[in-house]
């Protein structure tokens, strides 16, 4: 996609144009370009040329999931959300048709797809928790007519608004949205299941006026109509979200030119836990040119130059401020050198050099590998490869409203993903260096709550002053009949707010040691590499591969960067204890019962983030924000290892199996613990059958996976260690020319599992699949 969001479901390829898929494992960023660091997956379609002729495929299915007991704790009671098994149908049609002339120059195909089911059901538990707030507003509308300035519920979602008054108003409209939005939840069929619907076309053209020319014309355009996806900040509803495709590509002897242009168009998906909708009218352009050249002897030389252009359009919705000024240009040029050593040795150089228009250096990727091949069989590699992954349009420029963070009645934190953008992030400080804040309590001093103000005791004891007074008129008397107290009397403290836990870190006491956000910069990748892959006598296939990777500034996921402020309880009772006991007869019957007012008072004071300390280039304009950005962490290196074996043991049987293994799952990058957000150990076995004279087809495959954390925005948590078992069957019907039934059942014996934070736990699916081809 434009934005560098992988959605297979978005692909308007179909299954039955593939021609082979290409896998380049490991970095490959010296031809490849930026962002191919853990390899590259190429997926190559048939031309009409030399494939003629028409296919169709008709599938039905089933997919299965067992129950699941839960309830959820909500602001407005506890929820029961059980649901029992459930059952829900898939159907799946593709086809394909392609022309080619008799003199073999020209041909056009024409290929589409449709699928629509019932998706697995999953259980949001903050889904659940706004979804309760939702049905609440809902009411108090129908209740009173308009929104409310007290209504909690509806307040929730009012978050970077100005506080809504009356239904009709822009703002009032827009809390409307985002709270139907939240209410509709994920799409049903009708049922009880969340719908997943797409289809696809695509058209290819070739022309070939000559051996040594070859021109391809190709464009398609798919179309979610609904499906639910995972972001950094929650689930999102996808509906009538179109993808198009544009490319056109060229070869002339070793002279290869292409050009292709992808835009998203959609402007009514939304997030699941805020109803804030989601637009993208986003596109990419890319150009590519390409030489090769013999040398002669064995020599081979490619040269070749790339240049992208991201430009993202969200009408603010997800670019927020940063909506006009958040285009990206990278311009790439890289060279390979192909030689052999000696009969067996042969000897590859590559190199490649990148510059991003929002990075401040250019970026240099080079590569070596010797390969020894002592026969055709088999052949030994040693390769040294250094790739690179750009921070993404969102790292830079995201600037979204997350959700809204309640204090109390209408006093809230607007909890704001933001970027880091080029420059960085940086906070406004005093003359003492000491970063200022935004509190949302400003107002009850007569200011705004978007005003930078000194993070000193003087300021925030107003702020917690004011607090008190609005919720008891008698403390707030008591407050105004004493002094300010000094720093060192009740010093200013800060904590990071622990989006896992909702509360807060360790306190900061020392304010000046807050720092901001450094400029983003790249990700490199590092990689030493040994493999061998052969044949070991007649019936072995062996493919074995050990790599060392060192990891430079890693990008992360999401984290808060503004600590919020307070005044430790402890400190402000001492303090409260000591200005009260000279008005014990006066204010006070007795020093017990100033004593506990004091107590009372400086635990409310203590508990209240009275402001929030952001940086100088914050997003949102109306509630003071929580911000959560990106940042490059430390480094890393782990290493690991792949096996596969492919036992021929017999004309028409096939066994295989594999093995991978990573050192670490957790990594430590000198900040904090990364998570791999995959298994150190996975391991999968296979049986196939295939009779090329019956047509009968089968196979059986096994796979394990190991426990493993993940960490990835707001998913995070253990999956748990799972085994998945498959199997398929295919046969040509006899007396039906070109026509195949083909069964696959995935999950055969039904074990719940789920392969990720945030997605569902996953039952049997079954697809009886008929295809003709002629």
């Amino acid at each position: 996609m434009t934005l560098r969001v992988n959605l297979a479901h978005l692909q308007p390829t179909t299954n039955s144009d593939i021609d082979r898929v290409e896998v380049v494992l490991g970095p490959g960023s010296a031809l490849y370009g930026p962002n191919a660091a853990n390899g590259v997956i190429h997926y190559l379609t048939q031309s009409p040329i030399d494939d003629p002729g028409t296919s169709l495929s008709v599938a039905g299915g089933l997919r299965q999931q067992g129950a699941a007991s839960k309830s959820v704790l909500t602001p407005i009671g506890t929820v029961d959300v059980s649901q029992a098994s459930t059952t829900e149908s898939a159907f799946h049609i593709e086809g394909r048709h392609a022309y080619a002339s008799t003199d073999g120059r020209f041909g056009i195909k024409v290929s589409g797809q449709y699928f629509n089911g019932g998706d697995y059901n999953f259980i949001d538990e903050a889904e659940v928790v706004q979804q309760a707030l939702a049905g609440a507003c809902l009411q108090a509308i129908g209740a009173a007519g308009d929104l409310g300035l007290q209504n909690g519920a509806c307040l929730n979602f009012a978050g970077d608004l100005d506080t809504p008054t009356t239904l009709d108003s822009p703002e009032g409209i827009a809390v409307q949205t985002r709270v139907g939005n939240v209410a509709a939840g994920r799409i049903p069929t009708g049922r009880e299941s969340p719908l997943l619907e797409r289809y696809a076309f695509d058209v290819r053209t070739d022309f070939r006026p000559s051996e040594d020319v070859n021109i391809i014309l190709s464009g398609g355009r798919t179309t979610a109509l609904s499906s639910t996806d995972l972001t950094g900040v929650g689930g999102g509803q996808v509906k009538d979200w179109d993808l198009t495709y544009g490319q056109a590509r060229a070869t002339y002897k070793g002279t290869f030119g292409q050009v292709f242009f992808n835009k998203n168009s959609n402007d009514e998906t939304y997030l699941l836990r805020s109803g804030r909708p989601l637009i993208d009218r986003s596109s990419l352009f890319v150009g590519q040119l390409q030489h090769a050249v013999n040398l002669g002897a064995g020599q081979n030389l490619i040269v070749g130059f790339d240049y992208l252009h991201t430009e993202p359009q969200s009408e603010g919705t997800i670019n927020g401020q940063h909506e006009d000024d958040d285009s990206i240009d990278e311009v790439g040029g890289y060279a390979q050198y192909e030689r052999p050593l000696s009969d067996m040795f042969d000897l590859v150089l590559a190199a490649r050099v990148d510059k991003h228009s929002r990075l401040e250096d250019a970026v240099f990727s080079p590569r070596a590998a010797v390969v020894y091949k002592p026969d055709e069989a088999n052949s030994f590699r040693l390769t040294f490869n250094r790739a690179f992954s750009t921070p993404t349009t969102l790292n830079f420029f995201l600037d979204l409203s997350n959700q809204t963070l309640p204090i109390f009645g209408p006093f809230s934190y607007d909890i704001r993903v933001q970027g880091g953008t080029e420059g960085g992030l940086s906070f406004m400080r005093d003359d003492n260096n000491v970063p200022m804040h935004m509190s949302p309590f400003n107002p009850l001093l007569g200011g705004s709550p978007r005003t930078f103000l000194p993070t000193t005791t003087e300021q925030v004891w107003a702020e917690a002053a004011a607090v008190i007074a609005a919720g008891d008129a008698g403390a707030g008397a008591l407050l105004g009949l004493i002094g300010t107290p000094t720093s060192a009397e009740v010093p200013v403290v800060a904590a990071l707010l622990d989006p896992e836990t909702g509360g807060f870190g360790a306190p900061i006491l020392d304010l000046t040691s807050i720092t901001g956000q450094p400029r983003l910069s790249q990700t490199t990748w590092q990689t030493l590499e040994a493999g061998y892959k052969g044949l070991v006598g007649e019936r072995w296939l062996v493919a074995l591969n050990g790599y060392w990777t060192r990891v430079n500034d890693f990008v992360s996921a999401l984290q808060p960067i503004s600590p919020n402020v307070f005044l430790p309880a402890q400190a402000a009772q001492a303090y409260l204890q000591a200005q009260f006991t000279p008005l014990v007869g006066i204010a006070f019957a007795s020093q017990a019962e100033a004593d506990a007012t004091a107590a009372a008072i400086a635990g409310q004071m203590g508990q209240i983030p009275l402001g929030s300390i952001v940086p100088s280039t914050a997003g949102g304009t109306t509630d003071a924000p929580i911000i959560f950005t990106y940042r490059n962490l430390g480094d890393f290196d782990f290493y690991g290892g792949d096996l596969a074996i492919t036992y021929l043991a017999t004309d028409h049987w096939e066994l295989s199996g594999t093995v991978s293994l990573v050192s670490d799952e957790t990594f430590d990058s000198g900040t904090e613990d990364v998570p791999l957000n995959a298994p150190g150990f996975k391991g999968s076995f296979s049986a196939r059958y295939r009779n090329s004279d019956s047509g009968v087809t089968a196979g059986v495959r096994g796979r394990f996976i190991d426990e493993f954390p993940v960490a990835s925005g707001v998913y995070a948590g253990t999956v748990d260690a799972y085994s998945v078992f498959d199997v398929n069957f295919g046969i040509e019907i006899p007396g039906m020319d070109g026509v195949r039934a083909q069964l696959d059942v995935q999950n055969v014996l039904d074990n719940d599992y789920s392969s990720f934070p945030g997605t569902p736990s996953l039952g049997r699916f079954s697809m009886l699949r008929l295809l003709w081809t002629h």
